[in-house]
């Protein structure tokens, strides 16, 4: 019988026996379409037959195989075909950059806490490393469930782009990540903007290398 309707339907490639294939139509008309379809095909066969002579028993099996026929002819119009579906999910992605230039270690940060003014300016400020930190540790539940969810990239910059990599020493697609010492000499947060998004196009994450997207 497979046989019959893979030469019948001129299959070349897909088979009813082929896993993930499916029948459907390229121009599939909803179930109350093809009722309209079926009532429109059974009033203009009776009217064809409705006043011809003869038993009233082959006037009905020639209206309905008219029917069968005006309905098999409207199957055909709705161009039957087997679909194999080739659907992939792609995770969302989030993008994390951390500065990591000599200048996080200012301190112009407020530390959150009062001081008396004879303590000095320093001691109601802290560095700008230490509020990332803070920050970091305070959000952790949820870069963890970031990465759980989704594709999670994190990104130190300076001069440029590079990937850091998480405090367990494999990669850095989770809520631990490792932040190194700040060295770096500029803070160019345009270029890390568009190299992230550069390297992070396509379709696979590939490891970002400071010297090819300087």
């Amino acid at each position: 019988m497979n046989d019959f309707i893979r030469w019948a339907l001129d299959l070349k490639s897909l088979g009813f026996d082929q896993e993930g294939v499916e029948f459907g139509f390229a121009r599939p008309l909803p179930a109350w379409g093809w009722m309209l379809v079926a009532i429109a095909a059974a009033a203009l066969a009776w009217w064809s037959y409705r006043r011809l002579e003869g038993a009233r028993i082959w006037r009905g099996l020639l209206c309905g195989a008219r029917v069968v026929i005006l309905l098999l002819i409207a199957l055909l119009i709705a161009g039957p075909r087997l679909i194999k579906p080739n659907e992939t999910e792609e995770k969302d992605w989030v993008i994390v950059l951390a500065d990591r230039s000599a200048s996080m270690g200012i301190k112009d940060a407020p530390s959150g806490q009062t001081a008396d003014s004879s303590d000095g300016p320093d001691a109601r400020s802290r560095t700008r490393e230490e509020q990332l930190k803070e920050a970091l540790a305070s959000a952790a539940p949820v870069w963890k469930q970031l990465g759980n969810d989704r594709v999670l990239v994190w990104l130190g910059f300076d001069s440029g782009v590079f990937e850091l990599s998480s405090a367990t020493g494999e990669s850095s697609g989770s809520g631990e990540v490792e932040l190194k010492e700040a060295t770096g000499r500029r803070t160019a947060i345009g270029r890390a903007l568009d190299q992230a998004r550069l390297g992070t196009s396509g379709f696979g994450h590939r490891p970002f290398d400071r010297r090819s997207l300087d």
